[in-house]
């Protein structure tokens, strides 16, 4: 080890002038000293004890060698090792290197500050690829980049020296905004470097989003520094000071005081015009942010109210961002949207120019949808206007109806297969199924909708709303629109059923069997199913009706597969004769164990293995909206309780034929049912003679 860490120690302290001279020369220089650090920190990491001899050596050459290293532009692997090698010293149980005199300033002046202060790299990104600078800066995945670990390191530092940091880094951020006041125009970066150590060293609350810092007091701090570039009049002046200051509101927004936060809201508003993308962007996410903002027992701190004075100018000018170049698909602006119509009172003033804005980027993306993320809020926009619209004036429906459909129909005929199952969601949503069921009939639309049902229901990740859609057509037509269609619904169903056999999906279909058999019948249930497959209808009720009963969860749920599976018993030819009596006691066992067992004793709790190959793309995280959330509906408001249901039929059936039942139940269900059943059949006076 002994050989291995001198060189080492030699490749950073010893200096190559012959390479040196040249920008590759150093390049290639820098590229072993930045393998040399990350090497040393996996022996800080890994083999701490055998290492300790060598560390004030290797600490002292990191010192020397990054005093040299931050005064550059470049050099950034080599500089983040470096950092990184420091840092992780700092929290390790040789912390006390830092304890000597000076030295935690040194790193402060020497190292820390010229990393995070601005370079010309950071505004070329600013300017050139503003996705990729908010992705570092706001998002926090900039970890690797010289800013964020230089902070990293006084974070570090700060484990076992806290007050020792505090104290160093407040003077230099006094200094900083010194520098600034003496020359603005010359000295900007100095405040942008202040404002950037105060947001990035602030320190998360546990359990929510609130921040803190002891570096200086916040709402001083926001008032003297950030609000006066917040009110500056020329949004297009000092960019990267702007998007500082709404970066440092957006960050500190549960303690900015509401009455001021209100009165910054119309100067957020004017940023939303900044020809900056980075700037309207922050403005943005930060009016979303603030919107998100909860007091003391969860109640929302910004009502309606609070958005009214300034509504239609701020949709106006959130609409008018996406005109700038670049920003035509940007999240930010439209999540922002999203929130501000989750909040917003929406009047048929607000209402109309929203929906045809959104209808026209809708349109608009359709031809090519790139932004899963930008593509989901814009469909959470539309289902959230139209929700919070029609919760006010459900008048609005056929407005909505009217601007939408064209859209929504152009994605089913051109095949938008991104977008499908957020159409049907809004279709649901705008109740266009079970208002106007008949249209469905004209054109062809039912065979383009069960298309649709088809491709959603043979891939794992969107079988849900395949049956979604399916569930919704059966339950709204009359079995004579639907007959011609019903043998291509079971081929559909049964051949995911032989290719991709989930729990999950057989518990959607057993759903469906039973919702198809309260709307339509057993024997038409029966029949149709037989008609694509002789027999087919008992193979499906041994192997999967039977035992997958117990798996249903939820009140709703529970109650139509019971009642279902208790008309099949109880009404249906199909399991009243002698040769089906096997048949009829498994199923009256499953039955019982559904009604009568907690569901944590009869759903096991093992999730099942998503299919990798599934998830890429536009996976379900994107399908589901959650403003387009359906209200769960009772297909059998009449019956109020299953199990009165099953003990009231159960009654009926054996009072035909007495005697025969009671041998029935005695052979197929386990004995714990049998008691289960006697007690609900006692509990309704309905015993089965």
């Amino acid at each position: 080890m002994k050989e291995w860490m001198t060189e080492f120690k030699k490749y950073l302290a010893n200096s190559y002038p012959v390479l040196e001279s040249s920008v590759e020369g150093l390049g290639l220089v820098d590229e072993l000293r930045a393998a040399v650090c990350e090497n040393i920190s996996l022996y800080m990491e890994k083999n701490e004890e055998e290492f300790k001899d060598y560390l004030n050596d290797f600490a002292q050459a990191v010192w020397t060698l990054l005093g040299n290293v931050s005064q550059s532009s470049s050099r950034d692997s080599l500089a983040v090792m470096a950092i990184k090698f420091l840092t992780t010293v700092s929290t390790s149980v040789h912390h006390t290197l830092f304890a000597v005199d000076g030295v935690i300033p040194q790193i402060c002046q020497s190292i820390v500050i010229p990393n995070v202060r601005l370079r010309d790299e950071d505004e070329e990104l600013f300017e050139m690829n503003y996705i990729e600078f908010i992705r570092r800066d706001m998002e926090g995945s900039d970890i690797d980049t010289r800013r964020r670990i230089a902070c990293e390191l006084l974070k570090g530092i700060a484990t076992n020296y806290k007050q020792q940091v505090i104290s160093i880094v407040s003077v230099q951020i006094q200094n900083l905004l010194t520098s600034y006041a003496a020359n603005p125009a010359a000295n900007w970066k100095d405040k942008d470097c202040a404002v950037y150590l105060v947001v990035s060293l602030s320190t998360k609350k546990a359990g929510g989003n609130s921040v803190s810092t002891d570096l200086v007091d916040v709402q001083s701090f926001f008032g003297s520094v950030v609000v006066p570039e917040l009110q500056s009049q020329d949004v297009n002046a000092f960019l990267m000071l702007k998007a500082g200051a709404l970066k440092f509101f957006t960050m500190f927004r549960n303690q900015i005081p509401k009455g001021l936060a209100l009165q910054l809201f119309p100067y957020l508003i004017q940023f939303l015009g900044s020809e900056s993308n980075v700037v309207h962007s922050y403005a943005a996410s930060c009016i979303e942010k603030l919107l998100l903002v909860k007091d003391e027992g969860g109640k929302s701190r910004y009502t309606s109210a609070d958005v009214a004075p300034n509504l239609l100018v701020l949709i106006n000018n959130l609409f008018t961002a996406f005109r700038f170049p670049e920003s035509e698909e940007n999240q930010y602006i439209m999540k922002s949207i999203m929130r501000v119509l989750g909040v917003a009172e929406i009047t048929p003033e607000i209402a109309g120019p929203c929906i045809a804005g959104l209808t026209s980027i809708l349109a608009e993306v359709c031809k090519n949808p790139k932004n899963p993320i930008f593509n989901h809020y814009l469909f959470e926009s539309v289902a959230v206007l139209v929700r919070r619209a029609c919760e006010r004036d459900i008048s609005l429906i056929p407005s909505f109806e009217t601007s939408l459909f064209p859209i929504l129909q152009e994605i089913l005929g051109n095949d938008v297969t991104e977008f499908l199952p957020y159409t049907f969601q809004l279709l649901a949503q705008l109740a266009f199924l079970e208002k106007a069921p008949e249209k469905l009939n004209q054109e062809e639309r039912l065979a383009q909708v069960l298309g649709i049902f088809n491709r959603l229901v043979s891939v794992p990740s969107t079988d849900e709303q395949g049956f979604f859609v399916l569930n919704t057509v059966i339950e709204n037509l009359d079995y004579g629109a639907i007959s011609p269609y019903v043998g291509h619904i079971w081929n559909a169903l049964f051949t995911r059923l032989q290719s991709k056999r989930t729990v999950k999906y057989i518990k959607s279909l057993l759903i469906f069997m039973s919702l198809f058999l309260v709307k339509h019948g057993f024997a038409n249930l029966v029949d149709s199913m037989n008609s694509v497959q002789a027999g087919i209808f008992s193979v499906i009720l041994e192997q999967f009706w039977i035992p997958n009963l117990k798996l249903i969860t939820g009140p709703i749920e529970v109650k139509l597969v019971s009642v279902a599976s208790t008309r099949l018993i109880c009404e249906s030819l199909t399991l009243s004769d002698a040769g089906a009596a096997r048949h009829w006691g498994k199923m009256l066992d499953s039955i019982v164990t559904l009604l009568s067992r907690p569901e944590e004793d009869r759903v096991g709790d093992e999730p099942e293995m998503p299919d990798i190959t599934e998830n890429t793309g536009y996976t379900v995280a994107f399908v589901n909206l959650y403003n387009a959330g359906r209200k769960e509906e009772d297909p059998l408001k009449d019956i109020k309780d299953p199990r009165e249901f099953l003990a009231t039929s159960l009654a009926k059936l054996s009072a035909l034929s007495p005697g025969r039942f009671p041998q029935i139940i005695s052979e197929n269900l386990d004995p714990a049912n049998q008691a289960a059943l006697h007690q609900i059949c006692s509990a309704y006076n309905c015993p089965v003679v």
